[in-house]
C-alpha cells in the first residue's frame, strides 16, 4: 500500500512539474468541456472570430479533440495526427463491449454481416433487439449507430491509421476551416450530410493562428463531450482536464444567455 501511495505521488510531483515549466514559460492552456451539443465548438469558434473554424451543428458533429494555438502573424496551419491501430481500438471498443463484451478483437472484420452477428448476440444476452427504443437503453444504441457508420468507411479509417501527421497551410482563418473540416466533422453538412471517409482515425487536429483571436501564450482545447458514447473518448477528456488544462471552461447551453 505504501509503495502504491509513493507511485501516486510521484505521478502527482512529475504532473506538478511540467505545469510549472509550462507556466514559467508563460503558456496556458484553457479546455473547453461539457456535455455534446451543447455549444463548445460555437463557443470556442466565436472566441476566435471564426464562426467557421470548427463545425457545430444541431447533431453530434465532431470525433477528434481540437487544439488551438497561437501563431505570427500571417501563419495559418493545422497539423493532422492519426490514431495508432492499438489506440483506436480502444477508441471502439465500449461500441462493441456494449452490444456483445470483449468483440473488440473483431473490428478488423467490421461489416453488416459482423454488424448482424453483434445484433443477434445482444438479443440472445437480452431478449430484445438492441435497436428497439423502448427497450434498448441509449448507450446500446448509440454504440449501433457508431458502429454501424464505422463500417460504412472502415477501409478509409484503416488506410489513416499510423500514418504521420498530416500538416495543412492556409492563407486564412476561413481557408484554414475549410481545410480542417474533414479531419473533424462527422458530416458534410454542406454536401449532403455525407460522411468524411476517415475522420474517425483522427486522434487530434492541432490548429495554428494569429493571436487575434487567441490570446498570447494561451493554448485552446475544444474537448469531448463528457457524455459521448464512447467511453474512450470520455476518458480522453477527464486525461486532459487532469494532466494538461490549467482552467476550465465549461459549456452547458451557448443558446441560452
Amino acid at each position: 500500500q505504501l509503495k502504491a501511495i509513493r507511485a501516486k505521488l510521484d505521478d502527482l510531483r512529475a504532473r506538478a512539474s511540467d505545469r510549472m515549466k509550462r507556466l514559467a514559460k508563460g503558456v496556458v492552456k484553457i479546455g473547453v468541456v461539457g456535455l455534446e451539443k451543447q455549444g463548445k465548438s460555437a463557443f470556442l469558434s466565436a472566441w476566435l472570430k471564426s464562426e467557421k473554424l470548427l463545425p457545430s451543428e444541431a447533431e453530434r458533429c465532431t470525433w477528434s479533440t481540437t487544439v488551438v494555438e497561437p501563431s505570427e502573424e500571417g501563419q495559418f496551419q493545422a497539423a493532422v495526427t492519426y490514431y495508432k491501430e492499438d489506440e483506436f481500438k480502444a477508441r471502439i471498443s465500449s461500441y462493441f463491449d456494449a452490444l456483445e463484451p470483449g468483440s473488440a478483437e473483431r473490428w478488423q472484420g467490421l461489416n453488416q454481416a459482423e454488424i448482424m452477428r453483434l445484433k443477434a448476440a445482444f438479443k440472445t444476452r437480452e431478449g430484445f433487439e438492441v435497436d428497439d427504443p423502448d427497450r434498448a437503453g441509449r448507450r446500446e444504441q448509440a454504440a449501433l449507430l457508431e458502429l454501424q457508420e464505422i463500417a460504412a468507411t472502415l477501409s478509409d479509417i484503416k488506410s489513416r491509421l499510423g500514418k504521420e501527421p498530416l500538416l495543412l497551410q492556409a492563407s486564412s482563418i476561413d481557408d484554414l476551416a475549410e481545410q480542417i473540416r474533414p479531419y473533424i466533422a462527422l458530416k458534410d453538412t454542406l454536401h449532403g450530410n455525407r460522411p468524411y471517409a476517415g475522420v474517425r482515425a483522427v486522434k487530434v487536429v492541432t490548429v495554428q493562428i494569429p493571436v487575434t483571436g487567441a490570446m498570447p501564450g494561451v493554448v485552446l482545447m475544444d474537448l469531448p463531450g463528457i457524455d459521448a458514447p464512447s467511453d474512450k473518448a470520455r476518458r480522453d477528456t477527464e486525461e486532459a482536464l487532469t494532466n494538461e488544462v490549467d482552467i476550465t471552461i465549461f459549456v452547458k447551453d451557448v443558446t441560452r444567455p
